[in-house]
């Protein structure tokens, strides 16, 4: 949801303090989605959004901005891609281009049920909204050490700007 919110708010779709109507369900495609608690309608800021784990509102959110949007900027955060490490094995994750989104894709997506992450891809986003919007080139190891002890330090990648800083810091 965070990163959801990171795009919303970084395409000025809606600022922090943004209010809108978020009731307790909301029916899309097939499906039912709901908060937990189960609430009445109520007026709620992004940042209540945010704060209160709120799936209805991320989703409407969500809806606003758009698939191509999200999808576009989840990219951008590294998920559905291998990392730089260049690691045997890593996985690049799930995360459907949005041609092959059903009816019930954006708002799982938008939620963070409809993906699945490695824990380095979940780390760099979540460093990049630690890190004023920039996702830093992961890394497993600072160096090695030759025979003789001596530590040869490993080359950082290059860090990607997701998000301005502004949206990272009010995320």
């Amino acid at each position: 949801k965070p990163l959801t919110i990171a795009a919303v708010l970084d395409a000025s779709v809606a600022s922090p303090s943004t209010i809108r109507e978020v009731s307790g369900r909301i029916k899309i495609h097939d499906a039912e989605f709901a908060d937990a608690p189960l609430h009445d309608p109520i007026d709620l800021s992004i940042a209540d959004i945010l704060r209160r784990s709120s799936n209805v509102g991320t989703i409407m959110w969500a809806t606003d901005l758009g698939p191509e949007a999200l999808y576009a900027k989840l990219c951008d955060f590294g998920l559905g891609r291998l990392s730089a490490l260049d690691f045997p094995g890593e996985s690049s994750g799930h995360l459907p281009e949005p041609s092959k989104w059903s009816g019930t894709s954006l708002p799982t997506i938008a939620i963070g049920q409809g993906v699945s992450v490695t824990p380095i891809q979940m780390a760099t986003a979540y460093a990049a909204l630690a890190n004023g919007g920039v996702r830093p080139a992961p890394s497993l190891v600072v160096g090695t050490s030759d025979n003789g002890g001596m530590l040869q330090l490993q080359r950082p990648g290059r860090s990607t700007t997701v998000i301005s800083s502004t949206v990272a810091a009010e995320i």
